[in-house]
């Protein structure tokens, strides 16, 4: 019960410039999210190799950096 006294409802609130500003920034990020998602997922195999060479670097790189830049 106190939900309906607490919560308002958005729909009826008006925003400023800023906030729709942000919203819209926002949504253009989770389309770039989206459409990153289901590319990554419609090509699982580039997906394995792109990380086996991550991978791969990362051993090189641990191997060829002296030890004297690790804290």
């Amino acid at each position: 019960m106190m939900c309906a006294y607490l919560l308002k409802n958005e729909r009826t609130e008006k925003h400023g410039r800023i906030y729709r500003a942000n919203e819209k920034f926002f949504d253009w990020v989770l389309s770039l999210y989206r459409g990153s998602l289901h590319w990554v997922l419609d090509h699982p195999t580039l997906t394995l190799v792109v990380l086996f060479i991550t991978i791969g670097l990362n051993v090189v790189l641990i191997v060829k950096i002296p030890r004297a830049f690790f804290p």
